[in-house]
């Protein structure tokens, strides 16, 4: 369970951000989303805002690495 802490100090990431993250361009992050179903879904907050939570970026990302490592 997470605390209100948690939740309050969750940092939610622009497609650009994503992108840097992954040095890669913002068109292959919207594409990874429709391709590959691990990939972290967007949470859109408003009518013309999407943003992806940080936590599960985080995830994903430690979830290639282990990937990798057992390869």
């Amino acid at each position: 369970m997470t605390s209100i802490n948690d939740r309050l100090e969750e940092r939610y990431l622009t497609v650009k951000e994503v992108s840097n993250r992954h040095g890669c361009s913002t068109t292959t992050v919207w594409e990874r989303l429709n391709s590959d179903p691990s990939f972290p879904r967007p949470k859109k907050l408003g009518a013309r805002m999407t943003r992806w939570k940080l936590s599960e970026v985080v995830a994903w990302e430690e979830g290639l690495e282990e990937v990798k490592s057992v390869a």
